[in-house]
């Protein structure tokens, strides 16, 4: 949990650690009364189960952290037809990305840590050489490093700092990838409402209903 418009990851695995239920068996227990029904019903079931199991992932992603993730939530939801699965479907989608965007909200500042070190050596009159003290700063050589973080450290420039200029040269990115998170949150939640929703309803279904006793009129 790198683009950020990927495709939407499906949802694929089980709970407990088996796969979920395929679209053939699923299919046994379907009732065939008219003769297009099962047809229909297999085309359906058949492309839930496509777009369970077809996740985009982006680049350094693991398709076995996405599985126990969809183990987590089939465990939870124990879907039990076609909109169940997309219940999951959905919320595997909407929490893996919520993760890939929170992700790459850390990582792009940290690839452009030299970048924001030589700005902020510019701006403290180290305009001929600020490249290669960041170079240094952050390079394997251990002597011309040390000399670097001496030079840095006179300077008030910390790591902090660094990050935080990082940050600000960023700031557009940073502020499209905190939008889709949200997004992504806010598409969470209302996936969660629907499953309790759905849920309770089935409850209320399942519980026997009092009869009610009609009252005379005048007793």
């Amino acid at each position: 949990m790198m683009n950020g418009t990927s495709q939407s990851e499906r949802v694929t695995g089980a709970a407990s650690g088996s796969p979920p239920p395929s679209a053939t068996a699923k299919l046994d227990n379907v009732p065939t009364n008219q003769a297009g029904e099962r047809d229909r019903t297999a085309n359906g079931l058949a492309l839930v189960s496509a777009l369970l199991q077809a996740p985009a992932l982006a680049a350094g992603e693991n398709i076995a952290d996405y599985r126990a993730l969809v183990d987590e939530v089939w465990a939870v939801v124990q879907p039990k037809d076609f909109f169940d699965r997309l219940i999951v479907s959905d919320l595997c989608h909407a929490l893996w990305e919520e993760q890939r965007f929170r992700r790459q909200q850390t990582a792009l500042p940290g690839a452009t840590r030299m970048k924001a070190l030589a700005c902020l050596l510019v701006s403290n009159g180290f305009e001929q050489n600020a490249l290669a003290v960041a170079c240094d700063y952050f390079g394997d050589d251990d002597e011309e490093r040390n000399k670097a973080v001496a030079l840095v450290r006179r300077l008030g420039i910390t790591d902090d700092a660094i990050n935080a200029q990082a940050s600000q040269d960023n700031l557009q990115i940073l502020s499209a990838l905190e939008r889709l998170m949200g997004n992504r949150q806010s598409r969470r939640d209302t996936i969660v409402r629907e499953y309790q929703r759905r849920k309770r309803k089935a409850e209320n279904a399942s519980q026997p209903r009092t009869p009610r006793v009609a009252v005379a009129a005048g007793d």
